[in-house]
């Protein structure tokens, strides 16, 4: 019975984690929108790939730090890159 109770626990913070993923990408989604606004209006270049390879190092780096499958951060943050450009350019 206690390892159940201590299973749900673990289930139940980490569906709150979830929630809290999604609540942070929705939010992010919507900065996006707004700089796309904002690339149009100054003819500014959607695609940095400056900035790309700085945040992409720097979101590594901190994932090494915190014992996370470097992979794994680089795959999920080229989605949602790839998910900010489409949104950014419409």
């Amino acid at each position: 019975m206690k390892n159940d109770t201590k299973l749900d626990d673990w289930r139940n913070q980490i569906d709150a984690l979830d929630e809290a993923l999604i609540s942070l990408l929705s939010k992010r989604m919507m900065i996006v929108q707004k700089i796309g606004v904002l690339k149009k209006q100054k003819s500014i270049p959607f695609f940095d790939p400056n900035r790309r390879k700085k945040l992409l190092s720097s979101l590594v780096s901190k994932a090494k730090a915190r014992g996370l499958d470097l992979r794994l951060v680089t795959e999920i943050w080229n989605i949602i890159h790839k998910h900010a450009l489409t949104i950014e350019s419409v």
